[in-house]
């Protein structure tokens, strides 16, 4: 994780994570900017100043930009229908309250990478099916050279 998104948030800005993962723990549901947009207003602040002074990394020349927050239309200020979830970069900012919930994001993701490295080691070995009345067989013949 870039140290950009590690560093310490502004005391306007953690009002506006702290409002996000609430609702999603209540409910399943990431709360929509229309019910987001109007939460800092009681503290004086513009919620989409706070959206847009969060840290990002990346975004520049193409690639892709990663943030503490996501919205299906990412590059731009949602739409008031448009759910506003947290990233593991932002749920990590939380601490203990939103620690269950990255934990097991983190074990999923390691769950499918595991997944996908073990069929990509069974790219590289060379099988034979033999289908009969009784169904199929398939049996590993040699590693392939490579």
């Amino acid at each position: 994780m870039s140290s950009v998104l590690r560093g310490e948030l502004g005391p306007g800005q953690m009002p506006l994570l702290r409002e996000c993962f609430p609702v999603y723990d209540r409910l399943g549901t990431w709360p929509v900017w229309a019910y987001l947009d109007h939460v800092p207003d009681a503290q004086g602040l513009k919620a989409a100043e706070v959206l847009a002074s969060l840290p990002a990394d990346g975004g520049a020349r193409g690639s892709v930009r990663y943030g503490l927050t996501w919205n299906r239309n990412n590059h731009w200020l949602p739409n008031d229908g448009t759910p506003l979830a947290l990233t593991a970069a932002g749920l990590r900012h939380l601490g203990a309250g939103a620690a269950p919930l990255l934990a097991a994001f983190m074990d999923t993701t390691r769950f499918l990478a595991e997944r996908q490295r073990r069929k990509a080691d069974q790219v590289a070995l060379v099988t034979e099916v033999l289908c009969r009345r009784q169904g199929c067989q398939r049996r590993a013949l040699a590693q392939s050279a490579g």
